[in-house]
């Protein structure tokens, strides 16, 4: 069916721009072979379509619009067949869109990067990033990509079954102006911290509950280290990724501005029924985008109109069907608890492989544990309940200090919990991540990803330190969730009770 709006919105586009003329009947044999048979269903529709001469012609316009009337998740493949219809036609000239762009001077990066000492870093007053080598300094801030990895994803990475593919930023508020400057607009920012993570210069950072950018322009000798530019935006594509393969090299690892639970609790106030309320697009494309930068492929598959059980569909590199109620939509409650087993059999119907499913939420309501329990004694389906500031804390670890295996410990997260994932269970999740490091260390077979810390102490065939250090990180990290999730008594809101 999909194929088939498909390439009728491609016939049907190609038509009205070309009105009056019409297109050539041997181009639509070469493109669509079975062209004639949506001519019939354009009849049946009522539109006045048909033949003159060895051309197939609109008769009376009308108005169907690539942007406008079709969806953004088909959009990309309606164009591959459209621009084989008719000749496509730029809407700006490139070479003559200028944009500013900024880049490093070569020999300023050149003398930073000869020198022999592995770097750290310190921030300044206006919090730009100051990389420091021996006595040799640089500074990192935006450089306004030309695809900013802050405000898009390759669409292409996800498919067509995908709503808001390209959308890192869950409510939309990264912007890149006709000029080429990235903008923030701070007033729906809900420190998710998503374009955090996802900047490889380290130039988005959380301050006052909010994102902000860290700017070469507020650098007042900036000309000693960056040449800003006004070039065409091919050109500024090609400097980008020349600027962000060098500076992202130099780069020190990701580190967090603030206290771990400052965030999460920043995050769980704005993103709640009293403050931004967010509503199923903007969390669900945040739960997604939370698992893509996990490692997972993960779509929004459930979005309004798709008529999906499963609101995100994990792909690779297991399958599972994750049932999402967002703050505005209320708590996790019973009947998400079946629509996750239903999702997890959509899924599994699709792709005819086995599939997992959970429930993922800012808050768990009533019932809704005991339900889930019963649902794996019943039917042998394992459905845990995760809050949202739990998956984040996962994030972000993984992005800073914890990097995680998505095909071995995301995985535990859906076949190894049942109902309530709270303190105790991510305490045992910890857990079997050491266990399963220290194993490999121990036997020297390490294939999973490993903390930073443990790789340096790995590289220089230091296994016992690395052991060592590996019990040490345990110790912080099983302290650091006690601060970060201070639930002993497991409530829920609502009421909860295990028995």
């Amino acid at each position: 069916m999909i194929k088939e709006i498909i390439e009728r919105s491609a016939i049907l586009i190609a038509l009205a721009k070309v009105f009056p003329r019409g297109i050539e009947i041997k181009k639509l044999d070469l493109v669509l072979p079975n062209w004639s048979l949506h001519m019939d269903f354009f009849v049946k529709m009522g539109i006045d379509v048909g033949r003159s001469g060895n051309e197939v012609v609109l008769k009376k316009p009308i108005y169907y619009d690539l942007y406008q009337s079709v969806p953004p998740e088909i959009r990309k493949d309606v164009e591959e067949i459209l621009w084989k219809i008719i000749d496509k036609e730029p809407i700006v000239d490139a070479v003559m869109v200028k944009q500013i762009v900024f880049r490093p001077l070569e020999e300023s990066l050149r003398r930073f990067i000869s020198a022999q000492t592995t770097s750290h870093h310190e921030f300044d007053e206006k919090y730009v990033k100051w990389l420091i080598r021996g006595s040799e300094r640089f500074p990192l801030a935006c450089i306004h990509c030309a695809d900013p990895p802050c405000m898009t994803y390759d669409i292409q990475e996800f498919g067509q079954t995908d709503a808001f593919a390209s959308r890192v930023c869950p409510p939309n508020v990264i912007k890149q102006s006709v000029e080429g400057f990235v903008n923030i607009d701070q007033s729906g920012c809900s420190g998710c911290m998503l374009c955090v993570i996802r900047c490889p210069l380290n130039a988005i950072f959380l301050k006052d509950g909010v994102i902000h950018k860290r700017e070469y322009t507020d650098i007042p000798i900036l000309s000693s280290y960056i040449d800003r530019e006004e070039v065409d935006i091919e050109k500024k594509k090609e400097i980008t990724k020349e600027a962000l393969q060098v500076l992202s090299a130099a780069n020190t690892r990701l580190t967090l501005d603030r206290p771990i639970k400052d965030i999460l609790d920043n995050f769980d106030e704005m993103v709640s029924e009293t403050r931004l309320n967010w509503d199923q697009d903007r969390y669900y494309i945040w739960v997604r985008n939370c698992f893509r930068e996990l490692g997972l492929e993960a779509i929004y598959s459930g979005s309004p109109g798709k008529l999906k059980r499963a609101d995100i569909t994990i792909r690779k590199p297991f399958y599972a069907g994750v049932e999402v109620k967002s703050p505005a939509e209320g708590d996790i409650d019973v009947g998400a608890v079946r629509q996750a087993a239903d999702a997890a059999r959509e899924v599994q119907d699709t792709y005819k492989q086995v599939a997992y499913c959970a429930v993922i939420g800012k808050e768990i309501g009533r019932g809704s544990h005991r339900h889930a329990v019963s649902w794996n004694i019943n039917y042998g389906v394992r459905i845990p309940l995760i809050r949202g500031r739990y998956l984040l804390y996962l994030l972000l670890k993984h992005k800073t200090d914890l990097p995680q295996d998505p095909n071995g410990d995301i995985r535990r997260l859906f076949t190894d919990y049942i109902g309530w994932f709270g303190k105790e269970e991510i305490i045992q999740y910890l857990r079997k991540y050491f266990q399963s490091r220290r194993e490999q260390i121990s036997t020297n077979n390490v294939s999973l990803p490993m903390p930073y810390i443990i790789e340096e102490r790995l590289k220089f065939g230091e296994r016992q330190q690395a052991l060592e250090a590996l019990e040490t990180l345990e110790i912080k990290l099983t302290k650091e969730v006690t601060i970060c999730f201070p639930d002993p008594e497991r409530t829920a809101r609502g009421g909860y009770a295990v028995k």
